[in-house]
């Protein structure tokens, strides 16, 4: 799955995206704030750990892809928010989800 630049979402000042493979395949977000070892460690786990990322929705296995497709009735001018304190505490679940598979992401996070 490669990606051009343009395809990519503008991300906010403190993530970056990271490619897996050569010649922008595989995209992964990661944080600008981590040291180069850290970075270099956390792309190399997830190089080896690869196959157990969800790419596409349809790539999570057991879950119906439309439960996540839904309308949005918005009214004119209105916009679509983000519930931050949700947001976080599924950031924190999936990062104590994954450190707890994979024990050597535990110094990285």
């Amino acid at each position: 799955m490669k990606f051009r630049q343009s395809e990519l979402k503008e991300l906010p000042p403190h993530l970056e995206y990271a490619f897996l493979e050569e010649n922008n395949k595989l995209p992964v977000i990661i944080s600008k704030d981590l040291s180069q070892d850290e970075k270099t460690s956390l792309i190399n786990v997830l190089k080896n750990r690869k196959q157990a990322i969800a790419w596409k929705l349809s790539d999570i296995r057991g879950i119906d892809p439309e439960i996540f497709k839904f309308p949005l009735n918005l009214k004119d001018q209105e916009k679509p928010t983000v519930n931050v304190p949700i947001m976080e505490h599924l950031r924190t679940v999936i990062c104590h989800s994954v450190c707890a598979m994979h024990p050597e992401l535990s110094n990285v996070a």
